[in-house]
């Protein structure tokens, strides 16, 4: 009977080691979550975020006419004066 058992397991552990449906979906999923962790700790508080930051502001101040909105800015990159 054990041996039985046995062979059962070593059948399905074989056909389970030659399936190979499903390896790109897997292998996907690792890669997504990894860029997904990367892009969060570029976007989240990085450099390009603000730099971002202060081009939109360029833009929609150019835009409107007005003077740049200064409240968001970092207050070591004002100009002196």
């Amino acid at each position: 009977m054990l041996l039985n058992i046995n062979s059962k397991i070593r059948q399905i552990r074989t056909k389970f080691k030659l399936d190979k449906r499903g390896v790109t979906a897997v292998e996907y999923a690792i890669i997504a979550v990894a860029m997904s962790a990367i892009l969060l700790g570029i976007f989240q508080n990085g450099t390009l975020k603000t730099a971002m930051e202060g081009a939109m502001n360029t833009v929609s101040s150019s835009l409107s006419g007005g003077s740049p909105d200064t409240s968001t800015k970092d207050p070591a990159t004002k100009p002196k004066g």
